[in-house]
């Protein structure tokens, strides 16, 4: 689906507007990289034309159905006619039915059900509460940044096409977006907005005004046509040779609640964003302790995830946070598959690796400056690129969590009316998105002289500053299938900072296409240096580092490498790769967790006398039900 459509927030009333369609199931990943690399690849001669693999099914996505668009129509003209004020009898017979969640319907249904009749006797100006609240489980796009002015423009509907398109060999590596824009205040305009150049460059654009909203909407079917070779609303989209390729991008929610009570102060109200109730709102003081209130700034602090986003050559100006969705990176992963296939299968065909790689930089938009794209034809490039899409999907889900916390503010924001409303601190909201009970260890604290001690023993770079207790909600009854398994330990675990919140909230996870020297599964080592490698900062150099519990029972122990292992062998329940040195086990202390005997080393490594392969003991477990998160620890490098 692209660019997850809905029917705009400022929509006609309800009796009016068309059911939007369901959501379309996601379609095989790898016939979406076919369709996707086929329009990456060069044109070849003809006499040389090299025999076709078959044809895989194209990706679906989401449409701009034409009664959608026509609500939208009508949503610009009601935003942009002058209404009257709505009297407070009105808004209370009004604004609570519109306030339901809009159900979706059959395609194959003429038109959406019709709203109830007004009763005898209700005040006029009730017709046009219904209108502004109608619309309420809209989504809506946000203005290019770009655009001279486009504080005072809103997106009209669905017409925001971000388009992209890489070409390896030609050193192409290209983005064009295309929106119909309106005035969000004064007498209604229109626009059609094109901006197009090199990603990681400023590019080039024109404002193009029309005398009405059709006009703005032919401009942008015709631009669409012209740069995709599709039909604006097509489905399924075709990627086409030589053309770019539609990105799938995540639109703003309206919460329903929120367009109700917006609308419910009046006609002037109906054109506010929810967003600025919510500034307006008055905050209460957080009910953070101090300590667990840093981390929260740290972890979904927006400057630090552009930056790794940055790291990892994603043009954060024209693909800004929360912008790529979550289908459009299964769409990289479905082409990183297909470059891995190649690789399996031994292949050695530059021209293939650069059509996939030119697929890939087309559905995951990089900035490579003036540079080249490099080409993925190696085990070592691909794993990059699979860590890469793993970070960005993280990145995605604490911006989802974010988007979350936000969208609740915005609807206590709203439901003050017009008296302004108290709502909690954001950074509360952001804590309780995790769904997660986060509490700082004091000094003195039993627990944390424990991790202090095995943090100083077996850290040599790093500067520990707090420890936190975590409790995941749903971990611990997931955990206790393992109840009766025992050796359990307590061990590290490094990771970008910019995924802590996911962590946080969704657990140690074994992704679908990681993998290491030991196999698929969650890795933790008994030594901090050792995921220290792993740990990526912040710009002032304090990063996110995780203790967590595992069950390890019966080890399978190995001395070489590995990395076919996607379970414990038969009659094991863990695989430990034994390092050359470790922390001398006769010297762990034991922490009762949850009644449960947990082993945590406690002195410096030593030489183990094992000829091994690896320098340091790692820990694998292959179920994610066998490790389960015991604290957060912020540290600096």
């Amino acid at each position: 689906m692209v660019n997850k459509r809905a029917v705009p927030a400022a929509a006609a009333p309800a009796a009016a507007a068309p059911a939007a369609a369901p959501p379309r199931k996601m379609v095989n990943k790898r016939a979406a990289a076919a369709t996707v690399a086929a329009a990456a690849a060069p044109t070849p001669p003809a006499a040389a034309a090299p025999p076709q693999p078959p044809t895989r099914a194209a990706p679906r996505r989401a449409v701009a159905k034409r009664g959608a668009a026509a609500a939208a129509k009508a949503a610009s003209a009601a935003a942009a006619a002058p209404t009257a004020p709505t009297p407070p009898a009105a808004v209370a017979a009004t604004a609570a039915p519109a306030a339901a969640p809009v159900k979706a319907v059959s395609k194959r249904g003429a038109a959406a059900k019709k709203g109830a009749a007004p009763k005898k006797g209700a005040p006029v100006a009730a017709p046009a509460v219904a209108a502004a609240v109608a619309p309420a489980a809209a989504k809506t796009f946000s203005v290019d940044p770009a655009v001279p002015g486009g504080s005072s423009k809103v997106v009209v509907g669905e017409f925001n096409a971000v388009l992209n398109q890489t070409q390896v060999d030609d050193n192409a590596n290209k983005f064009y977006r295309i929106q119909v824009l309106r005035s969000a205040v004064g007498p209604p305009a229109f626009w059609c907005w094109t901006h197009w150049g090199r990603v990681g460059e400023d590019g080039q654009s024109k404002l193009l005004q029309s005398t009405d909203q059709d006009g703005a909407e032919r401009e942008f079917r015709s631009k669409f046509t012209a740069k995709t070779g599709n039909k604006w609303g097509a489905d399924p989209f075709v990627p086409k040779n030589k053309k770019y390729t539609l990105i799938e991008v995540e639109a703003d929610e309206v919460d329903p609640k929120v367009a109700a009570a917006l609308a419910s102060v009046g006609a002037g109200a109906a054109a506010r964003s929810a967003a600025a109730a919510a500034v307006e709102a008055e905050e209460l003081e957080t009910k953070l302790p101090l300590e667990t209130l840093n981390l929260m700034q740290l972890m979904f602090d927006d400057g630090m995830m552009r930056d790794a986003m940055r790291a990892l050559d994603i043009d954060v100006e024209k693909m800004p946070l929360g912008m790529l969705s979550q289908a459009q990176v299964a769409r990289g992963y479905a082409v990183l598959e297909e470059i891995q296939e190649l690789l399996d299968d031994g292949s050695t065909s530059r021209s293939e690796f650069a059509r996939l790689t030119s697929a890939f930089y087309t559905v995951i938009p990089h900035s490579f400056g003036r540079r080249k794209p490099p080409l993925i034809d190696s085990a070592a490039a691909l794993r990059a690129k699979y860590d890469m899409v793993a970070v960005l999907q993280d990145i995605e889900q604490a911006q989802s969590l974010a988007a979350s916390a936000q969208k609740e503010k915005e609807r206590l924001a709203a439901l003050g009316g017009i008296v302004k409303q108290k709502v909690p601190h954001p950074l509360d909201l952001k804590a309780a998105s995790l769904k997660a009970t986060i509490a700082p260890l004091p000094p003195g604290d039993v627990e944390r002289d424990v991790i202090e001690r095995y943090f100083h023993a077996t850290a040599s770079r790093l500067r520990l500053l707090d420890i936190f207790r975590v409790d995941r909600a749903g971990e611990a009854a997931r955990f206790a299938a393992h109840d009766g398994t025992g050796n359990r330990r307590l061990l590290f675990h490094g990771t970008n900072v910019a995924v802590a919140a996911a962590i946080t909230s969704s657990g140690l996870r074994i992704m679908p296409h990681s993998g290491g020297r030991v196999g698929r599964g969650v890795y933790l080592a008994s030594e901090c240096d050792k995921s220290a490698g792993y740990l990526q900062c912040a710009g002032d150099g304090r990063g996110v580092m995780f203790l967590a519990e595992g069950v390890f029972g019966r080890e399978k122990h190995i001395t070489t490498d590995d990395s076919s292992l996607v379970a414990a062998p038969p009659g094991f329940d863990s695989v430990v790769a034994l390092g050359q040195q470790n922390p001398p086990t006769a010297k762990d202390t034991t922490l009762m967790l949850d009644g449960k005997p947990v082993l945590v080393p406690q002195a410096k490594p030593e030489p183990t006398g094992v000829q091994s392969n690896f320098w340091q003991n790692e820990f694998l477990c292959y179920q994610e039900s066998q490790v389960r998160l015991r604290y957060i620890l912020v540290v600096k490098r």
